[in-house]
């Protein structure tokens, strides 16, 4: 590597990443910035976060925020409302946040969730989460007042500059998270749609934060409690043939199934779309390698690093 560091600052804290990690360096490179963390037992950098944005990308946040309220969002589902001015100043929709969820040893490891709000103005976000294992069963139990030590702002957002005239959200289930801030993003920039995915009616979340924002929603629900029984890809399907397909953009999250059956959708009519894709991450800064999609060139990708959001035919589903 010949590039030389543009910036570096060092992390000064006393969780799991500072244990392995102190030294963070910007380098810039053609697609953007990318910050390069050297490992204190070793003198090899290695990549930590690769930034698409123009010009350069601040490195991850190690701060601690603040629980400000913890609301029920449907059954076992909850949207946390945090204070962390210094992460929020520098999120974009469709980036992460990784959350220690205990001060304990176990669980071990961070969880990534989306960032499904991002108040600047109060250096406030919300993250939207559902209950699936211990992690995300303690976060659901926290109250106003409560610590939480975060890692952030992490991935790739959706890039929205210059917006389409026309945007279709199309999500599923827990995938919703991303868009309440991406259509505060768009707001009043293009033409909003929402096509929402669930297995049942009251798995449908967000509805009020798209009302809010005059967008209108179209349900599918797997068991048919709301909407059109089946998928979100029919709703999908109906929507391109409606719209000028040349100014439309598809933005799309949920499990990779859908993913999948977006991605050929807007394949076979030639629409522009970007996934952000759900995966397992064990570190979420590139370094564990367990979120990694195959490209069509027989090469790896991390969806903390590349990702998560990423155009069809850049990842094999």
């Amino acid at each position: 590597m010949t590039s030389k560091p543009a910036a570096w600052g060092v992390a000064q804290c006393g969780d799991q990443l500072a244990d392995y990690f102190h030294i963070i360096i910007v380098y810039p490179v053609r697609s953007g910035t990318t910050a390069i963390l050297i490992n204190n037992q070793s003198p090899s950098p290695f990549i930590l976060h690769t930034s698409k944005r123009e010009g350069f990308a601040l490195p991850p946040v190690v701060t601690t925020g603040t629980v400000l309220s913890n609301e029920s969002e449907g059954p076992g589902c909850f949207r946390i409302r945090i204070e962390a001015p210094s992460i929020t100043a520098a999120a974009i929709p469709g980036q992460f946040v990784n959350i220690r969820t205990s001060s304990e040893y176990l669980p071990l490891l961070r969880r990534p969730f989306s960032f499904c709000d991002i108040d600047r103005s109060s250096g406030a976000m919300s993250i939207l989460l559902q209950v699936v294992g211990p992690g995300t069963l303690h976060l659901s139990e926290l109250r106003a007042g409560a610590p939480l030590s975060l890692v952030g702002p992490l991935g790739n957002g959706f890039s929205f500059q210059p917006p389409s005239p026309i945007s279709i959200f199309c999500a599923g289930g827990i995938g919703v998270a991303p868009f309440p801030a991406l259509a505060a993003a768009l707001h009043g920039q293009t033409r909003l749609s929402m096509i929402l995915g669930a297995r049942t009616a009251d798995l449908c979340l967000c509805r009020r934060q798209f009302a809010a924002y005059g967008i209108p929603v179209r349900v599918a629900t797997e068991d048919g409690s709301a909407g059109t029984r089946g998928f979100v890809t029919e709703p999908l399907r109906e929507a391109m043939e409606m719209s000028e397909i040349t100014q439309t953009t598809v933005y799309a999250c949920g499990p990779q199934p859908m993913l999948a059956a977006v991605a050929e959708l807007c394949r076979q009519y030639r629409c522009a779309a970007q996934l952000s894709v759900e995966a397992v991450m064990g570190c979420g800064v590139g370094a564990c390698l367990s979120c990694v999609f195959r490209t069509p060139e027989g090469r790896y990708v991390r969806s903390c690093v590349e990702g998560p959001v990423f155009r069809p035919g850049e990842i094999l589903f």
